[in-house]
């Protein structure tokens, strides 16, 4: 109308609520510990539920490197390390049932899992995640459950508590031992892993693989999966 002034626009203030983030979910995905940079991060069970599964169990039946070469055709040396480092380096006679494989799907979790190791400076060829065929893998290189299996990795680690380790050393082939344990399996925990072999026996020209023998040469292979 003719006289009347035009009322200023009203700027209206929307607010927009952001979208709600599930935290707790978010930790859980990302989460890695000390204990279980070895062999990818956060498992069903964290090492200490392992080792404390362990202790109520009694321990874990373990064998030396002698009482290895002792045990004869009767049973079955198995590396349940990655294949490409059972590639590099195994001993003859052993079979590969890896209990991580390299991250192979593009699923959130696995993607997770890999900017977890990233945020950790760990090399891509070292990105893994649990072989969901383990089991069966593993059933079908023993053969049954009664066979002894010998169950080894790069290190061993052990359930000593000491200064700084309170829950012991984790290692792969102790996760093994505990699930193959608990599936009835004849199993022994190598001690020492592959690194204790070559650190105390004389014959290094036995081992098998793809890389340059020696002792030097397989230290060198083995610590960078410490």
């Amino acid at each position: 109308m003719a006289g009347m002034a035009c009322a200023a626009p009203v700027a209206l203030a929307v607010r927009v609520r952001a979208p709600r983030v599930d935290r707790a979910a978010h930790r859980r995905a990302v989460r890695c510990t000390a204990s279980d940079v070895d062999t990818g991060f956060r498992e069903d069970r964290t090492w200490p539920e392992i080792y404390k599964a362990f202790k109520a169990r009694g321990g874990v039946p373990s064998a030396t490197w002698r009482d290895v070469k002792r045990a004869g055709r009767g049973s079955v040396l198995v590396d349940i390390r990655d294949a490409g480092s059972f590639a590099k380096r195994h001993l003859p006679g052993s079979v590969n049932v890896p209990l991580y494989r390299l991250i192979e799907g593009e699923s959130f979790t696995q993607r997770m899992r890999k900017v977890g190791f990233q945020f950790f400076g760990i090399r891509p060829d070292l990105h893994t995640e649990r072989n969901p065929a383990f089991l069966d893998e593993f059933q079908a290189a023993v053969g049954g459950k009664r066979k002894k299996a010998f169950v080894l990795c790069a290190q061993g680690g052990d359930l000593e508590e000491k200064p700084g380790f309170k829950y012991g050393q984790a290692s792969r082939s102790l996760k093994a031992a505990l699930l193959l344990l608990e599936q009835g399996y004849n199993v022994v925990h190598v001690e020492g892993g592959l690194y204790e072999w070559v650190r105390e026996d004389e014959t290094l020209g036995e081992l098998e693989g793809t890389e340059p023998n020696g002792p030097e040469s397989t230290l060198a292979m083995l610590r960078q999966y410490f």
